[in-house]
């Protein structure tokens, strides 16, 4: 290269149809060629530098280099939130699997606490209070009725009333007891 030559350095970057491509960004580029004289499309020849240089400048170029940057950067951030929503589904998966622990321990236990209250439940309905009342009512008349047999026994009239009569109102006591919760238990 020579001082006085024009140099393929001095190209004018910037020419119409910079973001065209296709068959516009071929025109954009050979408007670019049409500009150069005959002495720089000679250097540019003769020096792979210079040829190197014109094909950088050229729109087409220029353009595929802005789009690959363009996607470049946008697939670096995609991967990006791609990483990171698999990190996120990882701890998700983890806390489901968490609570799905939770939840299982959690039905055991209902399911437990369910049962218990079921049989708590038929033990202490009104239906089996009433049964038990009746058989403590059964109880007490035998043992009244019992001690109306051994009033002929060793121990006075006054001694053996002293023992009866409790006996009999425990008796009556229990029974009624039965019947009031046998009606509000209604039928079986």
């Amino acid at each position: 290269m020579s001082q006085g030559k024009p140099s393929i350095m001095d190209l004018d970057r910037s020419s119409p149809g910079d973001d065209r491509v296709g068959a516009e960004g071929e025109e954009a580029d050979m408007a670019v060629l049409d500009t150069l004289t005959e002495e720089e499309l000679q250097e540019i020849l003769d020096e792979e530098e210079a040829l190197e240089l014109l094909i950088e400048t050229m729109p087409s170029v220029q353009h595929v280099r802005t789009v690959m940057e363009e996607l470049t950067t946008g697939n670096a951030a995609i991967a990006r939130r791609t990483r990171q929503a698999h990190e996120d589904m990882k701890q998700l998966r983890e806390q489901v699997s968490e609570l799905t622990d939770v939840l299982g321990r959690t039905r055991e236990h209902l399911s437990h606490l369910d049962a218990q209250a079921q049989i708590a439940t038929s033990r202490f309905s009104r239906h089996a209070v009433a049964d038990e009342l009746l058989s403590m009512a059964r109880s007490a008349d035998e043992e009244s009725e019992a001690c109306l047999g051994e009033m002929e026994g060793s121990e006075g009239l006054e001694g053996w009333v002293d023992r009866y009569i409790p006996l009999r109102e425990n008796y009556h006591r229990l029974d009624l007891l039965s019947e009031r919760v046998k009606h509000m238990a209604g039928p079986r």
